[in-house]
């Protein structure tokens, strides 16, 4: 479920939702092939009303983020991007 089951050719048509560090597993985002970028990257999900989860199996964390607030594009508010920042630097010192 947590190895990513995506193409290069369907990664590079999905960016735009994944990301740079993301593939898709069976039902959620996973790391992509050969990806150590830090949470948001691991496996989890980003649902449209502002929730966002993930847990990255090489460090142990995960990070829980329910907003409640719809999402209006693909780009994440700042509130989720200030969360990740913040999981980031609790996580790494």
């Amino acid at each position: 479920m947590t190895t990513d089951r995506l193409t290069s050719d369907q990664r590079d048509a999905s960016r735009l939702f994944l990301g740079e560090n993301q593939g898709w597993g069976l039902g959620f985002a996973v790391p992509a092939t050969g990806s150590t970028a830090p949470l948001p990257c691991g496996f989890g999900w980003d649902g449209g009303t502002g929730t966002t989860w993930r847990s990255n199996p090489r460090t142990g964390v995960t990070g829980i983020l329910f907003t409640q607030r719809q999402m209006l594009s693909p780009e994440p508010p700042p509130v989720v991007e200030d969360f990740w920042a913040a999981v980031n630097a609790a996580t790494t010192g």
